[in-house]
């Protein structure tokens, strides 16, 4: 079996673990994220960001004035009774806007920033079981391989309903 060191295993390059791994790499930290599938995917949820992930992708010098995000200034939510209409706040610490993008080009578009931060990416590559030491999660590994998470434990983003986040648990 071969095997792979890193400072930092993050498993799944969804939004939350490729802002790890862009955040990480940056500060010049050995950073491997595994992802099972390959990109550009698309994903059925998650479309939709509030202030709050806005001023986190403008962070990551994201600007959502490009092409493809579109500007969403509230939320409405609708009953059987009514029809609300929630405008986001003005708040200093967070824009007033949200944003709408498909997933199959946004987590494209985040995973590109965090390899050119300097973020190893290895597509294709399931996580099959955490590797586990002292009550730590260490690494991974994955399908004939091992990844070995040195200087700081394993980061997982693969939702609650991943095999490795239940075997974790």
């Amino acid at each position: 079996m071969s095997r792979l060191e890193t400072d930092v295993l993050v498993v799944g390059a969804g939004p939350g673990g490729s802002a790890t791994a862009y955040h990480l790499a940056r500060h010049g930290i050995d950073v491997t994220v595994v992802e099972r599938s390959a990109f550009p995917r698309e994903k059925v949820c998650g479309d939709g960001l509030t202030p709050r992930g806005v001023a986190a992708l403008l962070k990551m010098g994201v600007d959502p004035a490009e092409p493809g995000f579109e500007r969403v200034k509230g939320l409405r939510v609708h009953s059987r009774e009514a029809t609300i209409e929630l405008p986001f706040p003005q708040l200093r610490t967070f824009p007033d806007y949200g944003l709408v993008r498909t997933r199959h080009d946004f987590d494209a578009l985040l995973i590109q920033r965090a390899q050119k931060a300097g973020a190893r990416l290895m597509e294709r590559t399931e996580a099959v079981e955490p590797i586990i030491t002292d009550g730590w999660v260490r690494g991974a590994t994955i399908r004939s391989a091992e990844v070995r998470a040195g200087r700081l434990r394993s980061v997982g983003q693969r939702g609650s309903r991943s095999r490795s986040s239940r075997r974790c648990r």
